[in-house]
């Protein structure tokens, strides 16, 4: 019982989460139509190493609040990288997988993971997924990209936390993107317009669409750009292109798409989610390779739509210090893990002191890169 009123459900099916999570004052990101668009695309399933057990609370007949868990049976499309726990579980001939991770798939963005409008004691929240972890026997618990703020919900001492970069633009009351370049360095400020020149000087023209004027050879497009980028460097998507039909069709008013051509010819694409007054990113691709256009895609193209429609943040992903010299902000993004055997708590416990203590100085380090880069 998590108080007089409310009690903890754990169910499989994500059909059975109730239809009011999919009120319009929810985040995107929170809502039962998000998770769905995973399932129905079959980019979630055990097939996928992504298996979903949504922790629910009832009051009464009522469910009033979600927490989206995934049994996992590896640590693809997390961004909070395990490797090297689940190979130190393997010299000792211990299983690592299945463990339990709560977090959005495939999808690196911090928000608070705990959807309720009610008030819910949320460390009582947190202690009975402990329980439920620990008999059904997982190797461990794994909250992924939280904020700073969210860290407070984890009262039981045996919680470790560790920490990743993420990288924000603020719009801080911009008219124009040359107003915004203007409050960089000069050195950061010539570089970024030399790059956009370049895409000048290779006659690429951009244009952008929104919501009903993107037609399905729009996605195709996009998809096979995003396709072609991960066959290039030997990989392969997590998204298939049923998952972006389905997105569309649930959320066509919040999808932002960018376009380059070159003589009229469609050459790459990058795919943005509005939530809000905020824009997230990024997928993209390209049929070829064409300098720079990689950064007028991701970067300065979706910052100039934000200046232009006064979105306040734009979230440019985890990893890639090069980002501060394009004008985001460093910020850690958290995350809380629960080692069940007792025997692999204290090595984790050091591997996560040592890694906290390195992205310490590294983040001095780029926050130094991130005053600089609006001086001079």
């Amino acid at each position: 019982m998590i108080n007089k009123k409310c009690k903890i459900d754990y169910i499989k099916n994500i059909y059975q989460l109730d239809d009011s999570f999919n009120k319009k004052s929810l985040s995107l990101f929170k809502t039962k139509a998000f998770f769905k668009i995973f399932a129905d695309s079959n980019c979630i399933g055990k097939n996928s190493g992504w298996s979903p057990i949504f922790s629910v609370i009832h009051e009464g007949n009522k469910q009033v609040g979600f927490i989206p868990m995934f049994e996992k049976y590896n640590s693809y499309g997390e961004y909070v990288f395990d490797w090297e726990w689940a190979n130190f579980y393997n010299r000792y001939q211990v299983e690592y997988y299945p463990k339990l991770v709560i977090a959005l798939p495939f999808t690196p963005i911090v928000t608070n993971k705990f959807v309720t409008n009610k008030d819910i004691n949320i460390n009582k929240w947190v202690n009975d997924i402990v329980d439920f972890a620990t008999k059904k026997k997982y190797s461990s618990l794994h909250f992924l990209h939280l904020s700073k703020n969210h860290l407070g919900f984890f009262s039981n001492e045996k919680f470790f936390f560790r920490n990743t970069f993420t990288f924000d633009w603020i719009n801080k009351g911009f008219d124009s993107f040359d107003e915004y370049l203007f409050k960089l360095s000069s050195k950061n400020r010539k570089k970024i317009k030399q790059e956009r020149r370049k895409i000048d000087d290779q006659n690429i023209i951009t244009y952008k669409k929104t919501g009903p004027e993107i037609t399905l050879d729009d996605l195709q497009l996009f998809y096979n750009c995003y396709l072609k980028t991960y066959h290039n460097h030997y990989s392969s998507p997590y998204l298939n292109f049923d998952f972006f039909m389905k997105l569309y069709d649930s959320f066509k008013d919040k999808i932002v798409l960018f376009v380059s051509e070159l003589n009229k010819e469609k050459i790459a694409s990058s795919f943005f989610l509005l939530d809000d007054d905020k824009l997230f990113g990024r997928y993209w691709g390209s049929l070829g390779f064409f300098p720079n256009l990689h950064f007028e895609l991701c970067f300065y193209q979706p910052i100039e739509y934000c200046i232009k429609n006064h979105i306040t943040y734009f979230n440019a992903g985890i990893q890639g210090a090069h980002k501060v010299l394009k004008g985001m902000s460093p910020s850690f993004s958290y995350s809380a893990h629960y080692i069940v055997n007792e025997e692999f708590r204290e090595p984790i416990r050091l591997f996560c002191e040592k890694e906290t203590a390195n992205n310490k100085i590294s983040m001095e380090n780029l926050s130094e890169h991130d005053r600089n880069k609006s001086m001079g």
